[in-house]
C-alpha cells in the first residue's frame, strides 16, 4: 500500500518535472532515464558479486561458515531483484 501511494506522489509530480526540463525534450530526458536505470540495474548485479566474492574470502577466517559456494546464478538473481519499488524511485528521483 506504501508502495502505491509512493507512486501516485511521483504520478502528480511528472507535470512538474517535465515542465522543468527546459529546452531538454521528452525523448531526450527519456533516454536519460534509461541510461540512469542500466546504470543503477549493472551496479547493483556488480554489488551482489562483490558482496559474494567478500563472503567466500572471509569464511576462510571463520570457522562456522558454511563452505558452500553461492555460484554465479544467486548474485544475479539477488543483483535483479534487488531493485524494484520505491528503491527504485528513491533512485530516480536523486538524479537531478
Amino acid at each position: 500500500m506504501l508502495n502505491g501511494i509512493v507512486f501516485m506522489l511521483i504520478g502528480l509530480d511528472l507535470p512538474e518535472i517535465v515542465n522543468g526540463l527546459g529546452d531538454t525534450d521528452i525523448y531526450t530526458a527519456i533516454g536519460y532515464g534509461v541510461a540512469v536505470t542500466a546504470v543503477l540495474v549493472v551496479v547493483r548485479i556488480l554489488a551482489g558479486y562483490a558482496a559474494v566474492i567478500t563472503t567466500l574470502v572471509m569464511r576462510n577466517f571463520i570457522t562456522v561458515a558454511d563452505a558452500q559456494s553461492p555460484g554465479w546464478k544467486t548474485p544475479m538473481i539477488i543483483g535483479w531483484t534487488g531493485m524494484r519499488g520505491v528503491v527504485s524511485l528513491a533512485a530516480a528521483l536523486s538524479i537531478p
